[in-house]
């Protein structure tokens, strides 16, 4: 290679370079541009964008009209109630409901605190199960990991 091809290469390469940011810039700002230029087009009042808010001025003026319309109808007479309609029954008067009957089954529920205690470390342990009675600990107990439980 001569000395003179080597400036043109790196002049190239410059200009290579520099179209591909000027790309980028205008990708981003031709976009962004648009969308201000469009929004504020909405909102000066030259043209409307259904999903976008109404512009303050016209909505203002939307307002005001629909006073003025409220204020030239007429009052409407208040309307008769009709018959009254039956009122339910005292609660003497009706039968009683059955109680809802909770159903706990405590094999269940031993085995999902035997799982969580499992986790713990003893000293934890212990001072939980401080608080629970024998026989539901005796329960939880016999369904932990028998390394954990001893």
């Amino acid at each position: 290679m001569s000395a003179a091809a080597a400036p043109a290469d790196a002049k190239a390469k410059r200009k290579r370079k520099a179209p591909k940011a000027l790309i980028a810039v205008f990708a981003f700002l031709i976009p962004v541009l648009l969308l201000g230029g469009a929004t504020a087009g909405h909102f000066l009042g030259w043209f409307t964008i259904p999903f976008l808010p109404k512009p303050p001025a016209k909505a203002a003026a939307a307002q005001a009209e629909d006073k003025k319309e409220e204020e030239a109808k007429p009052p409407e007479e208040a309307p008769k109630p009709a018959a009254e309609a039956p009122r339910p029954a005292p609660a003497a008067a009706r039968p009683p409901q059955p109680a809802r009957q909770n159903t706990i089954d405590r094999e269940k529920g031993a085995e999902a605190i035997a799982e969580v205690w499992g986790g713990l470390k003893g000293a934890q342990l212990a001072e939980i199960s401080a608080n629970y009675a024998p026989g539901d600990l005796a329960r939880i107990i016999s369904k932990m990991d028998a390394r954990k439980a001893a």
